[in-house]
C-alpha cells in the first residue's frame, strides 16, 4: 500500500507543474474593423395599423401601390437576401391582416424579414 504523504506529494508536484505552463502571455495586436453602409444594407420599414392602413418608410400605402413599389424596386437590390424589411405591426392586427402583407413580400422576392409589434393602446374608459 502506498503511503498517503507519497500521493499528496504527487498531487502537489502536478497542480505546481500544470500550473506553471501557461505562464507566457502574448500581447495581440487588434485594429477596429470599419464598415460602411451602401444603399443595400438599409432596412426598409413597413408599418401595419389596426385598421388595416399602411406606412412604408414614412409614405402611407395602400397593399396594391405598395406592391407596385415593392414590384418597382431594382431586381439586384432584391437578389441575395440584400434588403431587409422591419415590419412593425400594430398589437391588436388579425393574423390574417398580416398573413397577407407577408405573402406579398415573398412574392416580390423580399426573404429577409423582421418584426416588431406596437404597444397595444389603452382604449379610453
Amino acid at each position: 500500500m502506498i503511503p498517503l504523504i507519497n500521493v499528496v506529494f504527487l498531487m502537489l508536484t502536478f497542480i505546481v507543474l500544470a500550473g506553471q505552463i501557461e505562464t507566457h502571455h502574448r500581447k495581440l495586436s487588434s485594429t477596429n474593423p470599419t464598415s460602411t453602409v451602401t444603399r443595400a444594407d438599409e432596412v426598409q420599414v413597413l408599418t401595419i395599423f389596426t385598421d388595416g392602413s399602411l406606412e412604408y418608410n414614412d409614405e402611407e400605402l395602400q397593399l396594391e401601390q405598395l406592391q407596385q413599389v415593392l414590384t418597382q424596386m431594382d431586381a439586384s437590390e432584391r437578389a441575395g437576401n440584400q434588403t431587409k424589411m422591419l415590419v412593425i405591426v400594430d398589437a391588436n392586427l388579425f393574423v390574417h391582416d398580416l398573413q397577407n402583407v407577408l405573402s406579398l413580400l415573398q412574392r416580390v422576392g423580399i426573404e429577409t424579414v423582421n418584426l416588431a409589434n406596437l404597444p397595444a393602446r389603452e382604449s379610453p374608459s
